[in-house]
Formats: C-alpha cells, structure tokens, sequence
C-alpha cells in the first residue's frame, strides 16, 4: 500500500466537482494508483456513487463490497469484530473535518480511511487526522469495505472480457442487493452479513454456506 491524500474536500451538498475524494485516495492507495487512475465516485449528481465505483474497478479486475453499520447500538462492538479483516479494508469514520448528518438521515457525515486488521493505517485527509495505529476499538465506525479480486488466479492483472464477463455476471444479482441494503443506511444484522458472505462466496467461487 502506499499513502495517497485526497484532493478534495467538501460535503455531500457541496458542487458536484468539490465533493471530497476520500473513497479514491483510499483505494488507490490500496491498489498503488496514481490517484488519478480512477474517478472521483461521488463527483456526481444522483446515489449511485457505488455504481460508479464498481464500474471504474471491474475493468482492472476487483470489485468493492460494504456494509453498513452503527456504532450507536447496543451490540455494535459485536457487529464490527465479525467484519474486521486481517489485511487491508476500509472503514468509514466519522469526519474530523466535516460538520453535521448526511442529508436525509441521523448518520453524521463520514470519512474513508485504511485499516490493516485492527489498526488504522491511512488516513487520506487534509485537514485533521486519525492517528495512525489508532486501534478500531477507538474509532466509531459507520461502514466497511473490502477489495475482492474477480479472479483470485488472476490478481493484479488485467482479466480477459471472458473472465470479467464471467464472474462478473455470477455477482450481478447479489452486487444489486447489497447497493440497495448499503444505500438505504440501515445498520448491519444477520441478513445484511448474510447477502455480504454471499457476494463474497460468489466472487470467490465457493460454496456459500448458510
């Protein structure tokens, strides 16, 4: 991994093209990108941000996958640990930067940032940051994510249009189900870890085990 700081910084009712780029830098960072490598995912008018993401991945062989979660409920402490990962992936944070709620709900605004297992180890801000090595413990944390490769035989390559083709399809039912779950912000629970194991069995290839 290498360390990319975001290139913008403004909120979600912000113009389209000052809207902050965190989610970019923290991938490309991951993948060792240049930043410019993908677009700026939320630089649009309109939700489907995630489509964006995806689309812009699938073409260099990965995929993004998330879950919504809240650390306000009883059981969040819970509900984070069966999600950490032992490798890199993505957290979102509460900013240290923007002030106030994602409209349209009681979320504050949020911030991407990189994790190696526990421990925080990217934070792409301008403005205030997490201190490297700060344990998930001490992080209030509103959604994860994971890089998936299409193929895991073929990681860090470009695939074929038949290999893209192929997985890609077989993920096409669950990748629908999981934007719907991760865009109406509801917290994580049985079912929404659930549909989560699924996409992550059908790009593996794997029996899914209920």
């Amino acid at each position: 991994m290498i360390g990319l700081q975001q290139t913008t910084t403004g909120g979600p009712e912000a113009p389209a093209e000052e809207r902050g780029d965190c989610l970019r830098a923290c991938i490309c960072s991951m993948l060792e990108l240049p930043i410019e490598a993908l677009p700026n995912f939320v630089a649009e008018d309109g939700d489907d941000w995630w489509g964006r993401l995806t689309a812009a991945l699938r073409p260099l062989g990965w995929w993004e996958i998330g879950v919504a979660l809240d650390p306000r409920e009883d059981n969040a402490d819970e509900q984070l640990e069966e999600w950490i990962s032992p490798g890199f992936w993505l957290a979102n944070v509460t900013s240290l930067n923007l002030e106030g709620n994602h409209p349209g709900t009681d979320r504050p605004l949020q911030h991407c940032v990189v994790m190696e297992g526990r421990n925080l180890a990217w934070d792409p801000a301008l403005g205030r940051r997490y201190e490297i090595g700060t344990d998930v413990e001490d992080l209030d944390v509103w959604g994860v994510g994971w890089l998936i490769a299409l193929d895991p035989a073929i990681k860090g390559a470009e695939p074929t249009d038949e290999q893209v083709k192929r997985v890609g399809d077989a993920m096409e039912e669950w990748s629908h189900r999981m934007h719907g779950i991760i865009s109406s912000h509801r917290p994580g629970g049985d079912d929404q870890g659930r549909e989560a194991r699924k996409v992550i069995a059908a790009v593996m290839g794997v029996p899914f085990d209920e």
